[in-house]
């Protein structure tokens, strides 16, 4: 599954840190930086993955799921 997002791209050393607990590229109190590290973590939980791929006018969010 793919989940595409237009805009700018993510810094290509930032790309798997979004996913780290805390990450946030905005200061402000809203962002806590643990949206993207509970994804990543209940993918892994069910044996699946989550990354962050760069892609032309924007960056696409690639979730995998195992086939049972």
């Amino acid at each position: 599954i793919e989940i595409y997002n237009q805009g700018p791209n993510i810094p290509a050393e930032e790309l798997d840190s979004i996913f780290n607990y805390g990450f946030s590229s905005h200061i402000s109190p809203e962002n806590r930086g643990i949206g993207l590290f509970t994804a990543r973590v209940y993918m892994l939980g069910m044996n699946g993955s989550l990354y962050a791929e760069n892609r032309p006018n924007g960056v696409a969010l690639v979730l995998i799921l195992p086939t049972p």
